[in-house]
């Protein structure tokens, strides 16, 4: 880059009668532009002092900039790091603008604070940035969640019960622990907030392994001592039709096993087996009646092309539980929960997936994506105490807020497969991770953060 383009990437334009500099009388030297700027500062210095001050740091910035370029350590669109390691960039003249127009700098970094962040990229959360967007962002830091800690799943347990993969999907806190729980194994992992490698406290609960097929679990929550599980979509068949909906297992935790309590289907029904709920919670309601919410994995509930990636149209089904008579039931169960009714969840979260969803006792709601690697707060109206009203049951829509999950150092995305999510309090959230997509589906460095349990610290 020249310096003539240099100026005039700047904007600089300069008029002879305040002393300022026309970038078309300047030489592409040092010493073209020294003489230029004494010649046109020394007359009538007084009235004009503050004027050639600021066009001689202009000149001192053009310089510098002049031989870095000779030099080739400054190229035009990205920066370059020298032999000593010493990183030369833009900010060097931003500092010397700061001086020349003060009051133009300010109200350009008002403007930028003012407006809202970009918070997913248009071309998605794999893409290799050109340049480092997290750099170029100004908010950064007001809407990207902190890693406090983390740990692989593997290194958890002094025992896993010989599972070595552990492709998780929900987490949830009940008595003091974590407990967690993945859709290719029939157990339940259970650990302490800290987290702490090998611990005896850590263990897995049930066998891994209960049926062939996998548990296809994607969340858990307690009521009491009882533990709910949510299948995602399974296959129902009866006559010569087959249908999809979630199943719904209650379990009595004894030690390191469970006992199945009961297994009911969701009156809901899905379009298939690869987007059913992908994310559930439990609230006794008003009525005295015990509530689901199970978030759904696609827009629209769909798992059509063209609905489940229309961003911004998640649903929530809520759903109570039904005793069945003899000969009601489809199946060997003798309950199902029946749908009572949606609740849309507001445009702010407006992304191409729901993973899981997570709802304090005075109703803020964390719902977190994986596709585009961040979390949604918002605030559901009908919720007091623990106790939820289904009747007046919906999203504050003036309420919502996105912060993304940490990037790398060079601004790419490392939380790929973030699948479940719960509060630890009220500035932190612990999630959980799958495993990322083999056969080239997901980058390499996706690697680094699957399949572990993740504390971050909200902005």
């Amino acid at each position: 880059m020249s310096v003539s383009e240099c100026i005039e990437e700047m904007n600089l334009r300069i008029d002879e009668t305040t002393c300022l500099v026309n970038d078309s009388k300047i030489s592409a030297s040092p010493a073209g532009i020294s003489s230029m700027v004494h010649n046109r500062c020394t007359n009538n210095r007084q009235s004009h002092d503050i004027r050639c001050r600021r066009i001689y740091l202009t000149a001192a910035a053009l310089m510098m900039f002049f031989v870095a370029v000779s030099v080739g350590i400054l190229n035009q669109n990205q920066l370059v790091q020298s032999d000593n390691g010493s990183d030369l960039d833009l900010h060097l003249f931003r500092s010397f603008w700061w001086k020349l127009f003060p009051k133009k700098m300010k109200k350009d970094r008002k403007q930028a604070n003012s407006s809202p962040a970009p918070l997913l990229s248009k071309k998605g959360p794999h893409h290799t940035p050109t340049s480092n967007e997290c750099q170029e962002d100004l908010n950064y830091s007001t809407h990207t969640a902190k890693t406090a800690y983390e740990v692989p799943f593997a290194a958890l347990f002094a025992d896993t019960k010989s599972q070595k993969k552990f492709e998780a999907s929900s987490i949830t806190t009940f008595g003091g622990n974590y407990y967690a729980i993945c859709d290719n194994s029939w157990a339940i992992s259970k650990f302490s907030p800290s987290l702490t490698p090998f611990s005896s406290d850590n263990i897995m609960i049930g066998d891994p392994r209960r049926e062939e097929e996998d548990s296809g679990y994607e969340a858990i929550f307690f009521r009491d001592q009882v533990a709910y599980v949510v299948r995602e979509s399974v296959a129902h068949r009866h006559d010569s039709n087959t249908t999809y909906h979630a199943i719904i297992e209650e379990l009595s935790i004894d030690g390191d096993d469970y006992t199945i309590l009961n297994q009911c289907r969701s009156e809901y029904e899905f379009e298939g087996d690869s987007k059913g709920f992908e994310g559930a919670f439990g609230l006794e309601g008003k009525d005295g009646d015990y509530y689901i919410l199970g978030l759904c994995e696609g827009n629209h509930c769909s798992e059509k092309s063209d609905l489940k990636f229309d961003k911004g149209n998640g649903r929530i089904i809520v759903m109570k539980k039904s005793i069945l008579s003899s000969g009601e039931s489809e199946d060997e169960s003798n309950c199902i929960w029946t749908t009572h009714s949606i609740i849309k969840i507001p445009n702010s979260a407006n992304f191409r997936d729901y993973s899981d969803i997570s709802i304090t006792s005075n109703g803020r709601v964390v719902i977190t994506t994986q596709e585009d690697s961040a979390m949604w707060f918002g605030q559901l109206l009908g919720v007091h105490d623990g106790i939820f009203d289904p009747e007046t049951a919906a999203f504050d829509e003036n309420i919502g807020q996105v912060y993304n999950f940490p990037k790398s150092d060079s601004c790419k995305t490392v939380y790929c497969n973030i699948e479940g999510i719960t509060f630890i309090n009220e500035n932190m959230v612990m999630a959980v991770s799958d495993q990322m997509k083999k056969k080239g589906k997901q980058d390499y460095y996706c690697l680094d953060k699957d399949q572990s349990i993740h504390a971050f610290v909200l902005p």
